[in-house]
Parts: C-alpha cells; structure tokens; sequence
C-alpha cells in the first residue's frame, strides 16, 4: 500500500488527506484556471531568466545565440499570453517524435516490440487531439492531475484511520495489562493472608 512504508503520525496523515484533497477538488473544479495560471507562472520565470541572459551575453554572443535568446523570450511572451500554445508545441513535438517511431516500425514490418507500438499509437492519437484541442487538453490534463492528488488524500486519509486505530488497540492493550497484572498481585497478596491466618 502507497504510505505504508512511511512512519508518519496519524495527525500528519489527517494534514496530508485534507491538503491533497483540497487540492484535488480545485484542481478539478478550477482546471482552466489553474492550468493558465501555472503556465503564465512558469512563463514569467522564463521571461526572467531569458532576459537576464540577454542582457548579460549580449555583447559577447555570436549572431545565432543573439538569434536564438531573442526568439527564446519571444517565445516566452507569446505563451504568456496564449497558454494553450504550449500543448498546441507538445501536440507537434509528441506527433514527430510518435510519427517517426510508428513510420520506422511500419517501414521495417517489425511489430514484435507491442508497448512501442502502442505507445506510438496513442503519441500519434494524443498530439492529434492536442493540436486541434489544445484548451481542451490543457484542462483535461489539469483534471488529471486533480484526481491523482484526491487519490493521494483518499490514501493518506486510509493511513489515518489505520493509524488511528493502531493508536486505540495499543493503548487499550497495554490498559488491560496493567489492569491483569494488578489483579494477580492483589491475588497473590490475598492467598499469602490467608495462609497466614491459617497458621495463626
């Protein structure tokens, strides 16, 4: 089981089920949002970046760097703006690299290689369906990141109620041991005064 291996206390787990499942419910309610905002977010960080490479190279670069970190932060500001153009490119890069693998494995009449040849399929399947549907994807993707996170919590939540109840037979078992030790004292204690008024 995923978090079995890990010590954690069962509050931590309580912590963890409810962040995860948060997330994942926004995630899932609020896809588009939440996918246009990580790509701007991560664009911004690359604008940055490219920018501080620009001005600190520029002098000393050759005309294709120069070209290159140019068209790098253009790049960056057109997906800014248009997020969707980022699983518009994935759509291109995920059709080239299926198409050649897939055209290669046809060309050669070798289908004995079964997971390349699916994967092939689905790359070929999948880039088709995110360049003619790239918002679409972008939020499914979102989606499944959400459900995956609302696993995570409904996992950690089950970690949580084991270790709870862990917590609880520990704790009532070293209660009834306490509880029989005193008893055989007290008898032990009762059969000694006996004896001893016996002998009296």
């Amino acid at each position: 089981m995923f978090f079995a291996n890990i010590n954690l206390r069962a509050s931590t787990f309580k912590t963890l089920a409810i962040a995860l499942s948060i997330a994942g419910v926004l995630f899932i309610v609020l896809a588009g949002y939440i996918g246009n905002f990580a790509i701007r977010l991560a664009t911004i960080g690359a604008i940055i970046v490219f920018t501080f490479n620009i001005r600190t190279t520029y002098h000393y670069s050759g005309k294709l760097k120069k070209f290159t970190d140019i068209m790098s932060l253009v790049a960056a500001v057109i997906v800014f703006i248009f997020p969707q153009l980022v699983i518009f490119i994935i759509g291109i890069a995920v059709l080239y690299f299926s198409a050649i693998s897939l055209f290669q494995m046809i060309k050669s009449g070798d289908y004995e290689d079964k997971i390349r040849l699916i994967a092939s399929i689905a790359g070929v399947i999948f880039s088709i369906f995110c360049i003619f549907n790239s918002k679409g994807t972008l939020e499914l993707v979102i989606r499944l990141l959400g459900a995956l996170l609302l696993a995570g919590g409904c996992i950690c939540f089950y970690q949580y109620i084991s270790k709870s109840r862990q917590t609880g037979e520990s704790q009532t078992q070293e209660f009834k041991f306490e509880n029989n030790s005193y008893d055989i004292v007290t008898d032990s204690e009762k059969t000694t005064e006996l004896e001893d008024e016996d002998e009296e």
